[in-house]
């Protein structure tokens, strides 16, 4: 079985990292380079796009570890806010809460929104970069499946599925994120293509 190190303390993302290797690589086990050392693991984000941060934070890990490793930065950009929350996206939604820019966005007609994943694959021959950009809208309120997985929606905790419940998918107009089931995650959500591609590359290793 090969072991996939996630530079990742996030338990969400950990765990929707798992459920792509179960259906696409389950001869693939997921580790939490976290998990395994502390705050030894962490790297400071260090740049101007999620790409930069995470292409950044990888070099560092591996230059550090000397393991094959696995980074992931998102953000997400709404227009009419200038682009903001962007790379504080994970600070706006500790600091503001899950309808933080529903809030901030009230009286605003422009909600045009996009979020963006950036996956970093490093090993000592590869920087391998993967990027999916998912454009849409801020819903005018929350919306979630009663029975949405850690990182779908907000019922196991209360920053699950983090900005999921008020995204809307162009590709999908009638529904958030957070109304998605895993399997609909996989065609129209943010990571989960990333992912995907992440575990095709590492098979032709």
């Amino acid at each position: 079985m090969s072991v996939i190190y996630f530079a990742t303390g996030n338990k969400a993302k950990l765990e929707q990292l798992k459920y792509i290797c179960r259906k696409y690589s389950p001869k693939s086990e997921v580790v939490s380079l976290k998990h395994l050392h502390g705050e030894e693991a962490e790297y400071e984000e260090i740049g101007e796009s999620a790409e930069e941060i995470a292409v950044q934070g990888a070099e560092y890990l591996f230059s550090k570890f000397k393991v094959p490793l696995v980074t992931e930065d998102s953000i997400i950009e709404v227009d009419s806010l200038g682009g903001r929350p962007g790379l504080r996206s994970h600070k706006y939604l500790k600091d503001n809460g899950r309808a933080g820019l529903i809030k901030e966005l009230k009286d605003e007609e422009n909600r045009t929104a996009r979020i963006t994943s950036v996956v970093v694959y490093k090993d000592e021959n590869n920087l391998k970069v993967f990027k999916n950009v998912v454009e849409g809208k801020i819903a005018k309120e929350e919306s979630w499946r009663e029975d949405a997985t850690l990182w779908i929606g907000p019922v196991e905790h209360e920053f699950g599925g983090g900005f999921n419940s008020h995204f809307i998918a162009n590709s999908c107009p009638d529904k958030t994120l957070a109304d998605m089931t895993p399997e609909e995650g996989i065609e129209y959500g943010y990571r989960e293509k990333n992912f995907i591609e992440l575990l095709e590359f590492l098979k032709n290793q």
